[in-house]
């Protein structure tokens, strides 16, 4: 596991969670194999996945040898430690007062988008979630939408055309409502959003799932600066069968 401490505490309720490929080129062992975005090539190495605030500022990350996937390491290896070490959460009163009140905001691209964990993440634990939309469906009329004006977070004002939903996501009985965003591009394309922040207003959260960008510039500077997708050594360890 990789450890930063240097995130603001004051931003540390919303939370990005994406994985990243360390190529092992070295002869020392054979790693599983895993598609590499950035090469278009299966190739061996390790998957971390880190987590970044809203600034893209790192926590930590997770070395995934074996990559089971971001669902299974979001539930057995970050969300534990979350759960512990994220400051200023609400406390078990105030939680029982509001229904709709969550402890902290976990941000995903789509490999994240499950039904069963969204609502696994707000029933067992009050967390709330928020990724694309796997199956958007249907259009909306372009007259639900209506003109937004936020402020990004680096203080940037921006006009954004949004429509919000409820929207049932998942098995009839399996699965939840969850707050459905759409912003209508100057194309015509419509952006789905599906979360559990039903506390916050779709402007804010529509700043929060487009802001993923600051975790693609970390690693970007990380990769051009600290070479982190590449692996320098893998030690190997004879162990009796």
């Amino acid at each position: 596991t990789r450890h930063w401490f240097n995130s603001d505490p004051d931003r540390a309720g919303v939370l990005y969670v994406d994985g990243h490929v360390s190529v092992y080129h070295g002869g020392k062992t054979k790693l599983p194999r895993r598609y590499v975005t950035r090469s278009r090539l299966c190739m061996r190495g390790s998957t971390f996945y880190y987590v970044n605030d809203v600034m893209g500022q790192p926590f930590f990350a997770v070395e995934k040898v074996v990559d089971e996937g971001l669902l299974k390491t979001l539930r057995d290896s970050i969300v534990p430690r979350l759960l512990r070490e994220v400051p200023k959460q609400p406390s078990e009163r105030e939680l029982d007062e509001d229904d709709n009140l969550h402890r902290f905001i976990l941000i995903f691209d789509r490999e994240g988008y499950s039904p069963a964990f969204f609502r696994e993440m707000w029933e067992e634990h009050r967390i709330a979630c928020a990724t694309y939309h796997k199956y958007p469906g249907e259009r909306w009329p372009e007259k639900e939408f209506i003109d937004v004006e936020a402020v990004n977070l680096d203080g940037e004002e921006v006009s954004m055309k949004l429509a919000e939903r409820g929207t049932y996501i998942g098995e009839s009985g399996k699965g939840l409502w969850v707050k459905e965003i759409r912003k209508l591009n100057n194309s015509g394309h419509q952006t789905s959003i599906i979360t559990t922040m039903f506390k916050l207003d779709m402007g804010l959260i529509a700043i929060y799932m487009f802001n993923r960008w600051v975790q693609e510039n970390f690693f970007k500077y990380m990769m051009y600066f600290f070479n982190i997708d590449a692996l320098v050594e893998h030690g190997t360890t004879v162990f009796s069968d």
